[in-house]
């Protein structure tokens, strides 16, 4: 299942991206992807993956009657849309494996994790009321298109409640709860209804305890996502000067994007950035946007607005580009810090809202390869600085990366398939 039609390269897309290939290596299989998004659209083969618009079924059960999977893969949260396909996979008995969230790591944030704990429920209302999702572009801005949405993902999980035969009180009382606990920003408990669970970390165990989940059911593995950069970082290397010209990539964040931004706050913050770095003809800079959540056309305006001559990179994977750059300038909170940390790019963090730093980040700070930034004033000079100084991973950094990544050794994606391809397997020998 994805929000985003899955030729757009995000994390959920890169992890199961991981796992396919692994998968291919031993068994043969075929892909179904659901997409969930407001727009409808036809179906979608590339090679032996086949892609399937939401609105194309009534519920989660008319969903896997008609694609009839051997196995099905959802998130570790009720999510609606994966809570409905879970709700019909234990209805008609077909296996169901939980997974860990695409992401690099939810657990170790930095200093200020607790500031992001709960967001205010303004910040929430704000959300509803957008007119776009984030992964949306400018043109499909609709009134009110978030929240509507938001009401059409719910009618399906109340209809797959019914196709399931739950009880109407019981689906009245949980409609209640839900709008409350999304109307506060609480965080999705963990489903209970997976018969396997893939785990990215020892350290999450016992949170599955906490609800019930036995040991038996869970096979930790370390993170697919993981995979690509274990095998990339060995190829980075801080660039050689060459010339008077010091090249810089900029990687924004989708701040205004998920709401934490207003319009008008993007706009300032990048525009005085992008006029700062003007400033020193020996900086020449390009931008490298989000791969799904942010739109391209806003920022070919902004540029030319501003007279820039910088490239736009979007779709373009992170590793093949920042060996042609001395420095990263980047800013909010973002996965890709953690990214930029694993490898030990020098990074300039631009410190905005107080948002907490990402996992390993702190550590990147401290062996000296992210200096922090706070204020446009100290940038330049900042850079200038930065560019001339030698940096190397200790081995203190390296013992702590491996600390906080399970297993970070490029395999966690066989690891997986090998996991779930024998839970399968024993799941059809105990039906046969």
């Amino acid at each position: 299942f994805s929000t985003f039609i899955p030729t757009r390269k995000n994390l959920r897309v890169k992890t199961f991206e991981t796992l396919y290939r692994a998968f291919k290596k031993r068994i043969s299989i075929e892909l179904i992807w659901v997409v969930y998004q407001p727009d409808k659209f036809k179906k979608i083969i590339m090679d032996d993956q086949t892609i399937y618009c939401i609105k194309e079924f009534s519920d989660g059960m008319d969903l896997l009657k008609k694609l009839n999977p051997d196995l099905v893969l959802v998130s570790k949260g009720k999510e609606l849309i994966h809570y409905s396909a879970s709700l019909a996979s234990k209805a008609l008995g077909i296996p169901l494996v939980g997974f860990s969230g695409a992401t690099l790591d939810n657990r170790h944030f930095g200093k200020d994790f607790h500031r992001l704990n709960i967001e205010p429920v303004s910040s929430v209302s704000k959300k509803l009321l957008q007119n776009k999702l984030p992964i949306d572009s400018e043109e499909q801005s609709q009134f009110l298109r978030r929240s509507r949405f938001f009401l059409y993902k719910y009618r399906f999980f109340i209809k797959t409640q019914l196709a399931v035969k739950k009880n109407i009180f019981r689906i009245i009382i949980l409609l209640f709860r839900d709008f409350i606990n999304y109307g506060l920003n609480r965080p999705l408990p963990i489903s209970k209804l997976p018969d396997h669970y893939i785990l990215w970390d020892e350290l999450e165990i016992n949170r599955y305890q906490y609800y019930g989940i036995p040991t038996e059911k869970i096979s930790v593995v370390g993170n697919p996502l993981l995979d690509d950069i274990f095998h990339k970082i060995s190829t980075v290397k801080t660039r050689t000067k060459t010339n008077d010209k010091i090249k810089i990539l900029i990687l924004t964040d989708s701040l205004y994007e998920h709401g934490i931004w207003s319009y008008n706050e993007r706009e300032s913050f990048l525009t005085n950035l992008f006029k700062k770095l003007q400033e020193d003809k020996t900086i020449l800079f390009d931008i490298k946007i989000h791969p799904v959540s942010q739109d391209k056309t806003y920022y070919q305006n902004l540029s030319k607005k501003l007279g820039l001559s910088a490239k736009i990179f979007q779709s373009e994977d992170l590793f093949d580009l920042i060996n042609n750059y001395d420095i990263i300038v980047t800013y909010g909170a973002s996965t890709t810090h953690t990214e930029l940390s694993l490898c030990g790019k020098k990074t300039i963090l631009i410190a905005t809202k107080h948002l907490p730093t990402f996992v390993l980040v702190d550590e990147a700070i401290a062996a000296g390869f992210i200096k922090q930034s706070y204020s446009f004033t100290d940038l330049i000079p900042l850079i200038h600085d930065f560019h001339e100084q030698e940096i190397n991973l200790t081995n203190e950094f390296i013992e702590q990366r491996n600390k906080y990544f399970y297993k970070f050794d490029g395999k966690s994606g066989d690891r997986a398939a090998d996991s779930i391809i024998q839970f399968f397997e024993t799941m059809k020998s105990k039906s046969d």
